[in-house]
């Protein structure tokens, strides 16, 4: 990563969390610099990416990350009322569309 793209990041994570502000402890030593944060949780992130790839390509899938499928059902005794909200105009009948997320950590 170039190093003024690294330092907007530091700068815009500064600015927006205060956790990543670097403030003296208790004892008046200076804690750690949001520099060190950023890049330690930018490391951790990496590895993270990383170890999810390679159990990906481990069970067949190379390049995934995870997967979401989504299931259109015709809702069959929609209320009346609601109709206008669960319509699309593809379809005469009102659908619910139903999301599902799958990854290494959380199966379905």
């Amino acid at each position: 990563m170039r190093r003024n793209l690294f330092l907007r990041i530091v700068e815009g994570v500064k600015n927006q969390d205060p956790y990543f502000q670097s403030n003296p402890d208790c004892t008046g030593r200076e804690r750690f610099s949001a520099l060190q944060k950023c890049a330690t949780s930018m490391r951790m992130l990496a590895y993270d990416f990383a170890r999810l790839l390679h159990v990906g390509q481990q069970r067949g899938f190379p390049g995934m990350l995870g997967s979401i499928d989504c299931m259109h059902w015709e809702w069959k005794n929609c209320p009346t009322s609601w109709k206008g909200q669960y319509a699309r105009g593809d379809h005469e009948t009102p659908m619910i569309m139903l999301e599902a997320v799958a990854s290494q950590d959380l199966w379905i």
